[in-house]
Order: C-alpha cells, then sequence, then structure tokens
C-alpha cells in the first residue's frame, strides 16, 4: 500500500527499533505473497497494485546492515529471475551452495509453489534422494531455511504419500543420527516424528530408537510421549489413528 511513497513513513527520522520492526515486517510481506504477481505500470489503477518490491526498493538506502537486510536485498536482486528462470532443477540442485537470502527465496518458493501444483517433484525427489544435498539441507542450513524446506516437503507428502511417505521419515532419521547439535538433532527428532504422523508410519522413529545413538533420545522421546498423549485426548479418530502407532513405538 506505500508502494512508492515512504515521505510518510519519514525514514530519517525513525528510531533503529522501528527501522528494525518495518524491515522485519517489509521482508515478512514480501515472502508471504510470494511469487507475487508483478503488474506493469502502465496498467495499475489502484495504489494496492504496486507491488511491495518497489517499496522494498525504495527502501534500501535506509537499511542497515544486518540478517534482515540480506534477506531483503536477496529478494529484490533474485525474485524476479527465480519466477522466470527456466533451469528449476539447476536452482534447487544448487540451494545449498547459495547465500542465506537466497535460501530463504527458494525454500519459500518451493513452499508456495507446492500448494499450486505447477512445480515438478522429480525435481525435489532428485534433490532429498541426494546424500550431499540432504546433509547442506537438513543439517547446515539456517534454522528458518530447515523450517521452511520440511513445510514444502511436509506438504507433498501429505498429498502424494507413497514414496514420500515411506522415505522421508528415514531421510530425516538419517541426518538426526549425524548431527552432533543439540537443538539441530532435536528439531530433526520432530521431524522425523511429524513426517511419521502425516505419512501413518513408524519406520523412521524406530531407525533412530533402535540404533547405536537410541540412548541420546531420551528427553526428545519423553517430550513427544506427553505430547502426542495429549493431543490424543481431543483429536478426532482419525487423527488418534496416526497417534496410536507412533506412541507405540515410542513406548519401547
Amino acid at each position: 500500500m506505500i508502494g512508492n511513497n515512504l515521505d510518510p513513513l519519514k525514514p530519517d527520522s525513525m528510531t533503529t527499533e522501528d527501522r528494525k520492526r518495518f524491515e522485519q515486517a517489509l521482508s515478512g510481506t514480501i515472502l508471504g505473497i510470494f511469487p507475487p504477481k508483478i503488474i506493469d505500470d502502465s496498467r495499475k489503477v489502484y495504489a494496492y497494485e504496486d507491488s511491495v518490491l518497489n517499496t522494498a526498493k525504495k527502501w534500501i538506502p535506509y537499511i542497515e546492515e544486518n540478517k534482515t537486510s540480506e534477506l531483503i536485498n536477496a529478494l529484490i536482486d533474485g525474485i524476479e529471475k527465480l519466477i522466470t528462470t527456466d533451469d528449476f532443477e539447476s536452482t534447487v540442485m544448487k540451494f545449498t551452495n547459495s547465500h542465506y537470502g537466497d535460501q530463504v527465496l527458494i525454500a519459500n518458493y518451493l513452499k508456495n509453489m507446492i500448494h499450486t501444483e505447477e512445480i515438478n517433484l522429480d525435481t525435489i525427489w532428485k534433490a532429498i534422494n541426494d546424500s550431499k544435498w540432504r546433509e547442506a539441507a537438513f543439517r547446515k542450513s539456517h534454522h528458518y531455511v530447515l523450517q521452511l524446506i520440511f513445510d514444502a516437503l511436509n506438504e507433498i507428502e501429505g498429498r502424494y504419500q507413497e514414496k514420500w511417505a515411506y522415505n522421508l521419515p528415514h531421510f530425516y532419521a538419517l541426518e538426526c543420527e549425524e548431527r552432533k547439535d543439540e537443538k539441530r538433532k532435536g528439531y530433526l527428532f520432530a521431524c522425523t516424528v511429524h513426517s511419521s504422523l502425516c505419512g501413518n508410519t513408524t519406520s523412521g522413529i524406530e531407525k533412530l530408537l533402535k540404533g547405536e545413538n537410541k540412548y541420546h533420545y531420551h528427553d526428545y522421546i519423553e517430550n513427544w510421549r506427553a505430547r502426542l498423549e495429549d493431543s490424543h485426548k481431543w483429536a478426532p479418530e482419525w487423527v488418534k489413528a496416526r497417534i496410536r502407532p507412533v506412541l507405540a513405538v515410542l513406548y519401547p
């Protein structure tokens, strides 16, 4: 709605905290409507038809160097290129070598495009079936990037099941076993549980609980037992049917 006119905001007079909040809102808005519909300037009638990217470009001179500025710059530089690229497979396969901002952009693009069913699932499968790609994406990426990747893959698993339901929990479990950092290990354990619930399988969780590192998961197991037992109390019957097998393997 701001479009090309930032004067009402008085950017030069804004406090550091106000600028930070605005930049977070700006990046969140771009990601929230990504991929945006770009309207030719000559065809615009209403203020809301002005792309939020124009607002972001106008804000560039006021951005201080931080993670949010990295993200906004990456969104501005890469968004139109990503929308028009014909080499989607190359973009996905090179994703793990990209800058943080580019990774957020690509991961969010995947997440949103899956809802439109305008995406090549064979390309996604090729990527996650590559151990080096998984290692970089699941173990080494920023936690926000991993969250976007998980959301995208979870949507695919829920829609298409079959090989996604059989394999995704094992992919998460494998990376969980290899990860040393406790925070990331806990997140990957959670991914394994969520994916197992989504695909109505338990073998991925069993892989963790029967492996060499099974004693390292005690706190995670206790946490997920409590969560799932609480959810089971109020869940509809079809959800209870998904929860019960997972709870069973969490009581070895």
